[in-house]
Order: structure tokens, then C-alpha cells, then sequence
């Protein structure tokens, strides 16, 4: 899901009728077959400040419960 989000795709993917999961989405529609390859993912979030952006992304788009925590983004806060 952090892919999609730093790709610009968030609201593309959650508007889909028939929505996929999100590696398999990231395989098909992005072009991104790799995904789930720790190299791979270590690559794409080399760029400093990459990954934070991501998860503050996510933080702001996503619906937590009451008691629900922010899980990565508070460990980086």
C-alpha cells in the first residue's frame, strides 16, 4: 500500500470496482513486478525522507479506529 501511495495511485486503486491487493495491483497496473523483493524494496526506498513521506501519506488517508495506532508513523514521530 505505501507504493501505491508514494506512487501517486491511492485514489485510483481505492476507486476501483474490483479492487486488487495491493502487491498484485502494483504488479499489474504500475509495472512494478518486483515489488515483494526485499532487494527490490530496499532500492525503492533508498531516497531519504521517501518512505516517511509514505507513511505520513497513509496516515492522513487512512481511517483509524479510536483506538487503532498510527503504527509506523509513531514510531518515527
Amino acid at each position: 500500500m505505501l507504493v501505491i501511495i508514494n506512487e501517486g495511485m491511492y485514489g485510483k486503486y481505492t476507486n476501483g470496482s474490483k479492487r486488487a491487493k495491493p502487491s498484485d495491483y502494483c504488479k499489474q497496473t504500475l509495472g512494478l513486478k518486483q515489488v515483494k523483493s526485499r532487494a527490490w524494496l530496499e532500492r525503492y526506498w533508498a531516497e531519504p525522507g521517501r518512505l516517511e513521506h509514505a507513511l505520513k501519506e497513509y496516515s492522513r488517508l487512512h481511517r483509524f479506529g479510536r483506538n487503532e495506532n498510527r503504527g509506523l508513523l509513531e514510531l518515527i514521530r
